[in-house]
């Protein structure tokens, strides 16, 4: 019983919508408009200067691809034969 209450009501709703179409199909088809009613109204659009484009990305290398930075300088080794005096405190 409930299955055929809502064909009912989705066949009711489908014929609404179709008759409203139908209507302003008819409204829209008995409109006329004089092909020279408009001609003032249109205006000539002058071609649009396009901006220059965007300066391309710049290229960013990724960090596996730069080399490592050197390495700093370390002292030399003291002279094997000479004994170096104990840091202060």
């Amino acid at each position: 019983m409930g299955v055929i209450s809502y064909l009912v009501t989705l066949v009711l709703i489908h014929g609404l919508l179709l008759s409203q179409f139908s209507y302003q199909a008819n409204t829209v088809q008995a409109a006329s408009v004089r092909s020279n009613d408009f001609y003032y109204k249109l205006k000539v659009v002058s071609h649009r200067e396009s901006a220059p484009a965007p300066p391309p990305p710049a290229i960013n290398i990724p960090t596996h691809f730069k080399s490592p930075p050197p390495r700093p300088v370390t002292p030399p080794p003291p002279p094997s034969g000479t004994i170096s005096p104990p840091p202060s405190l």
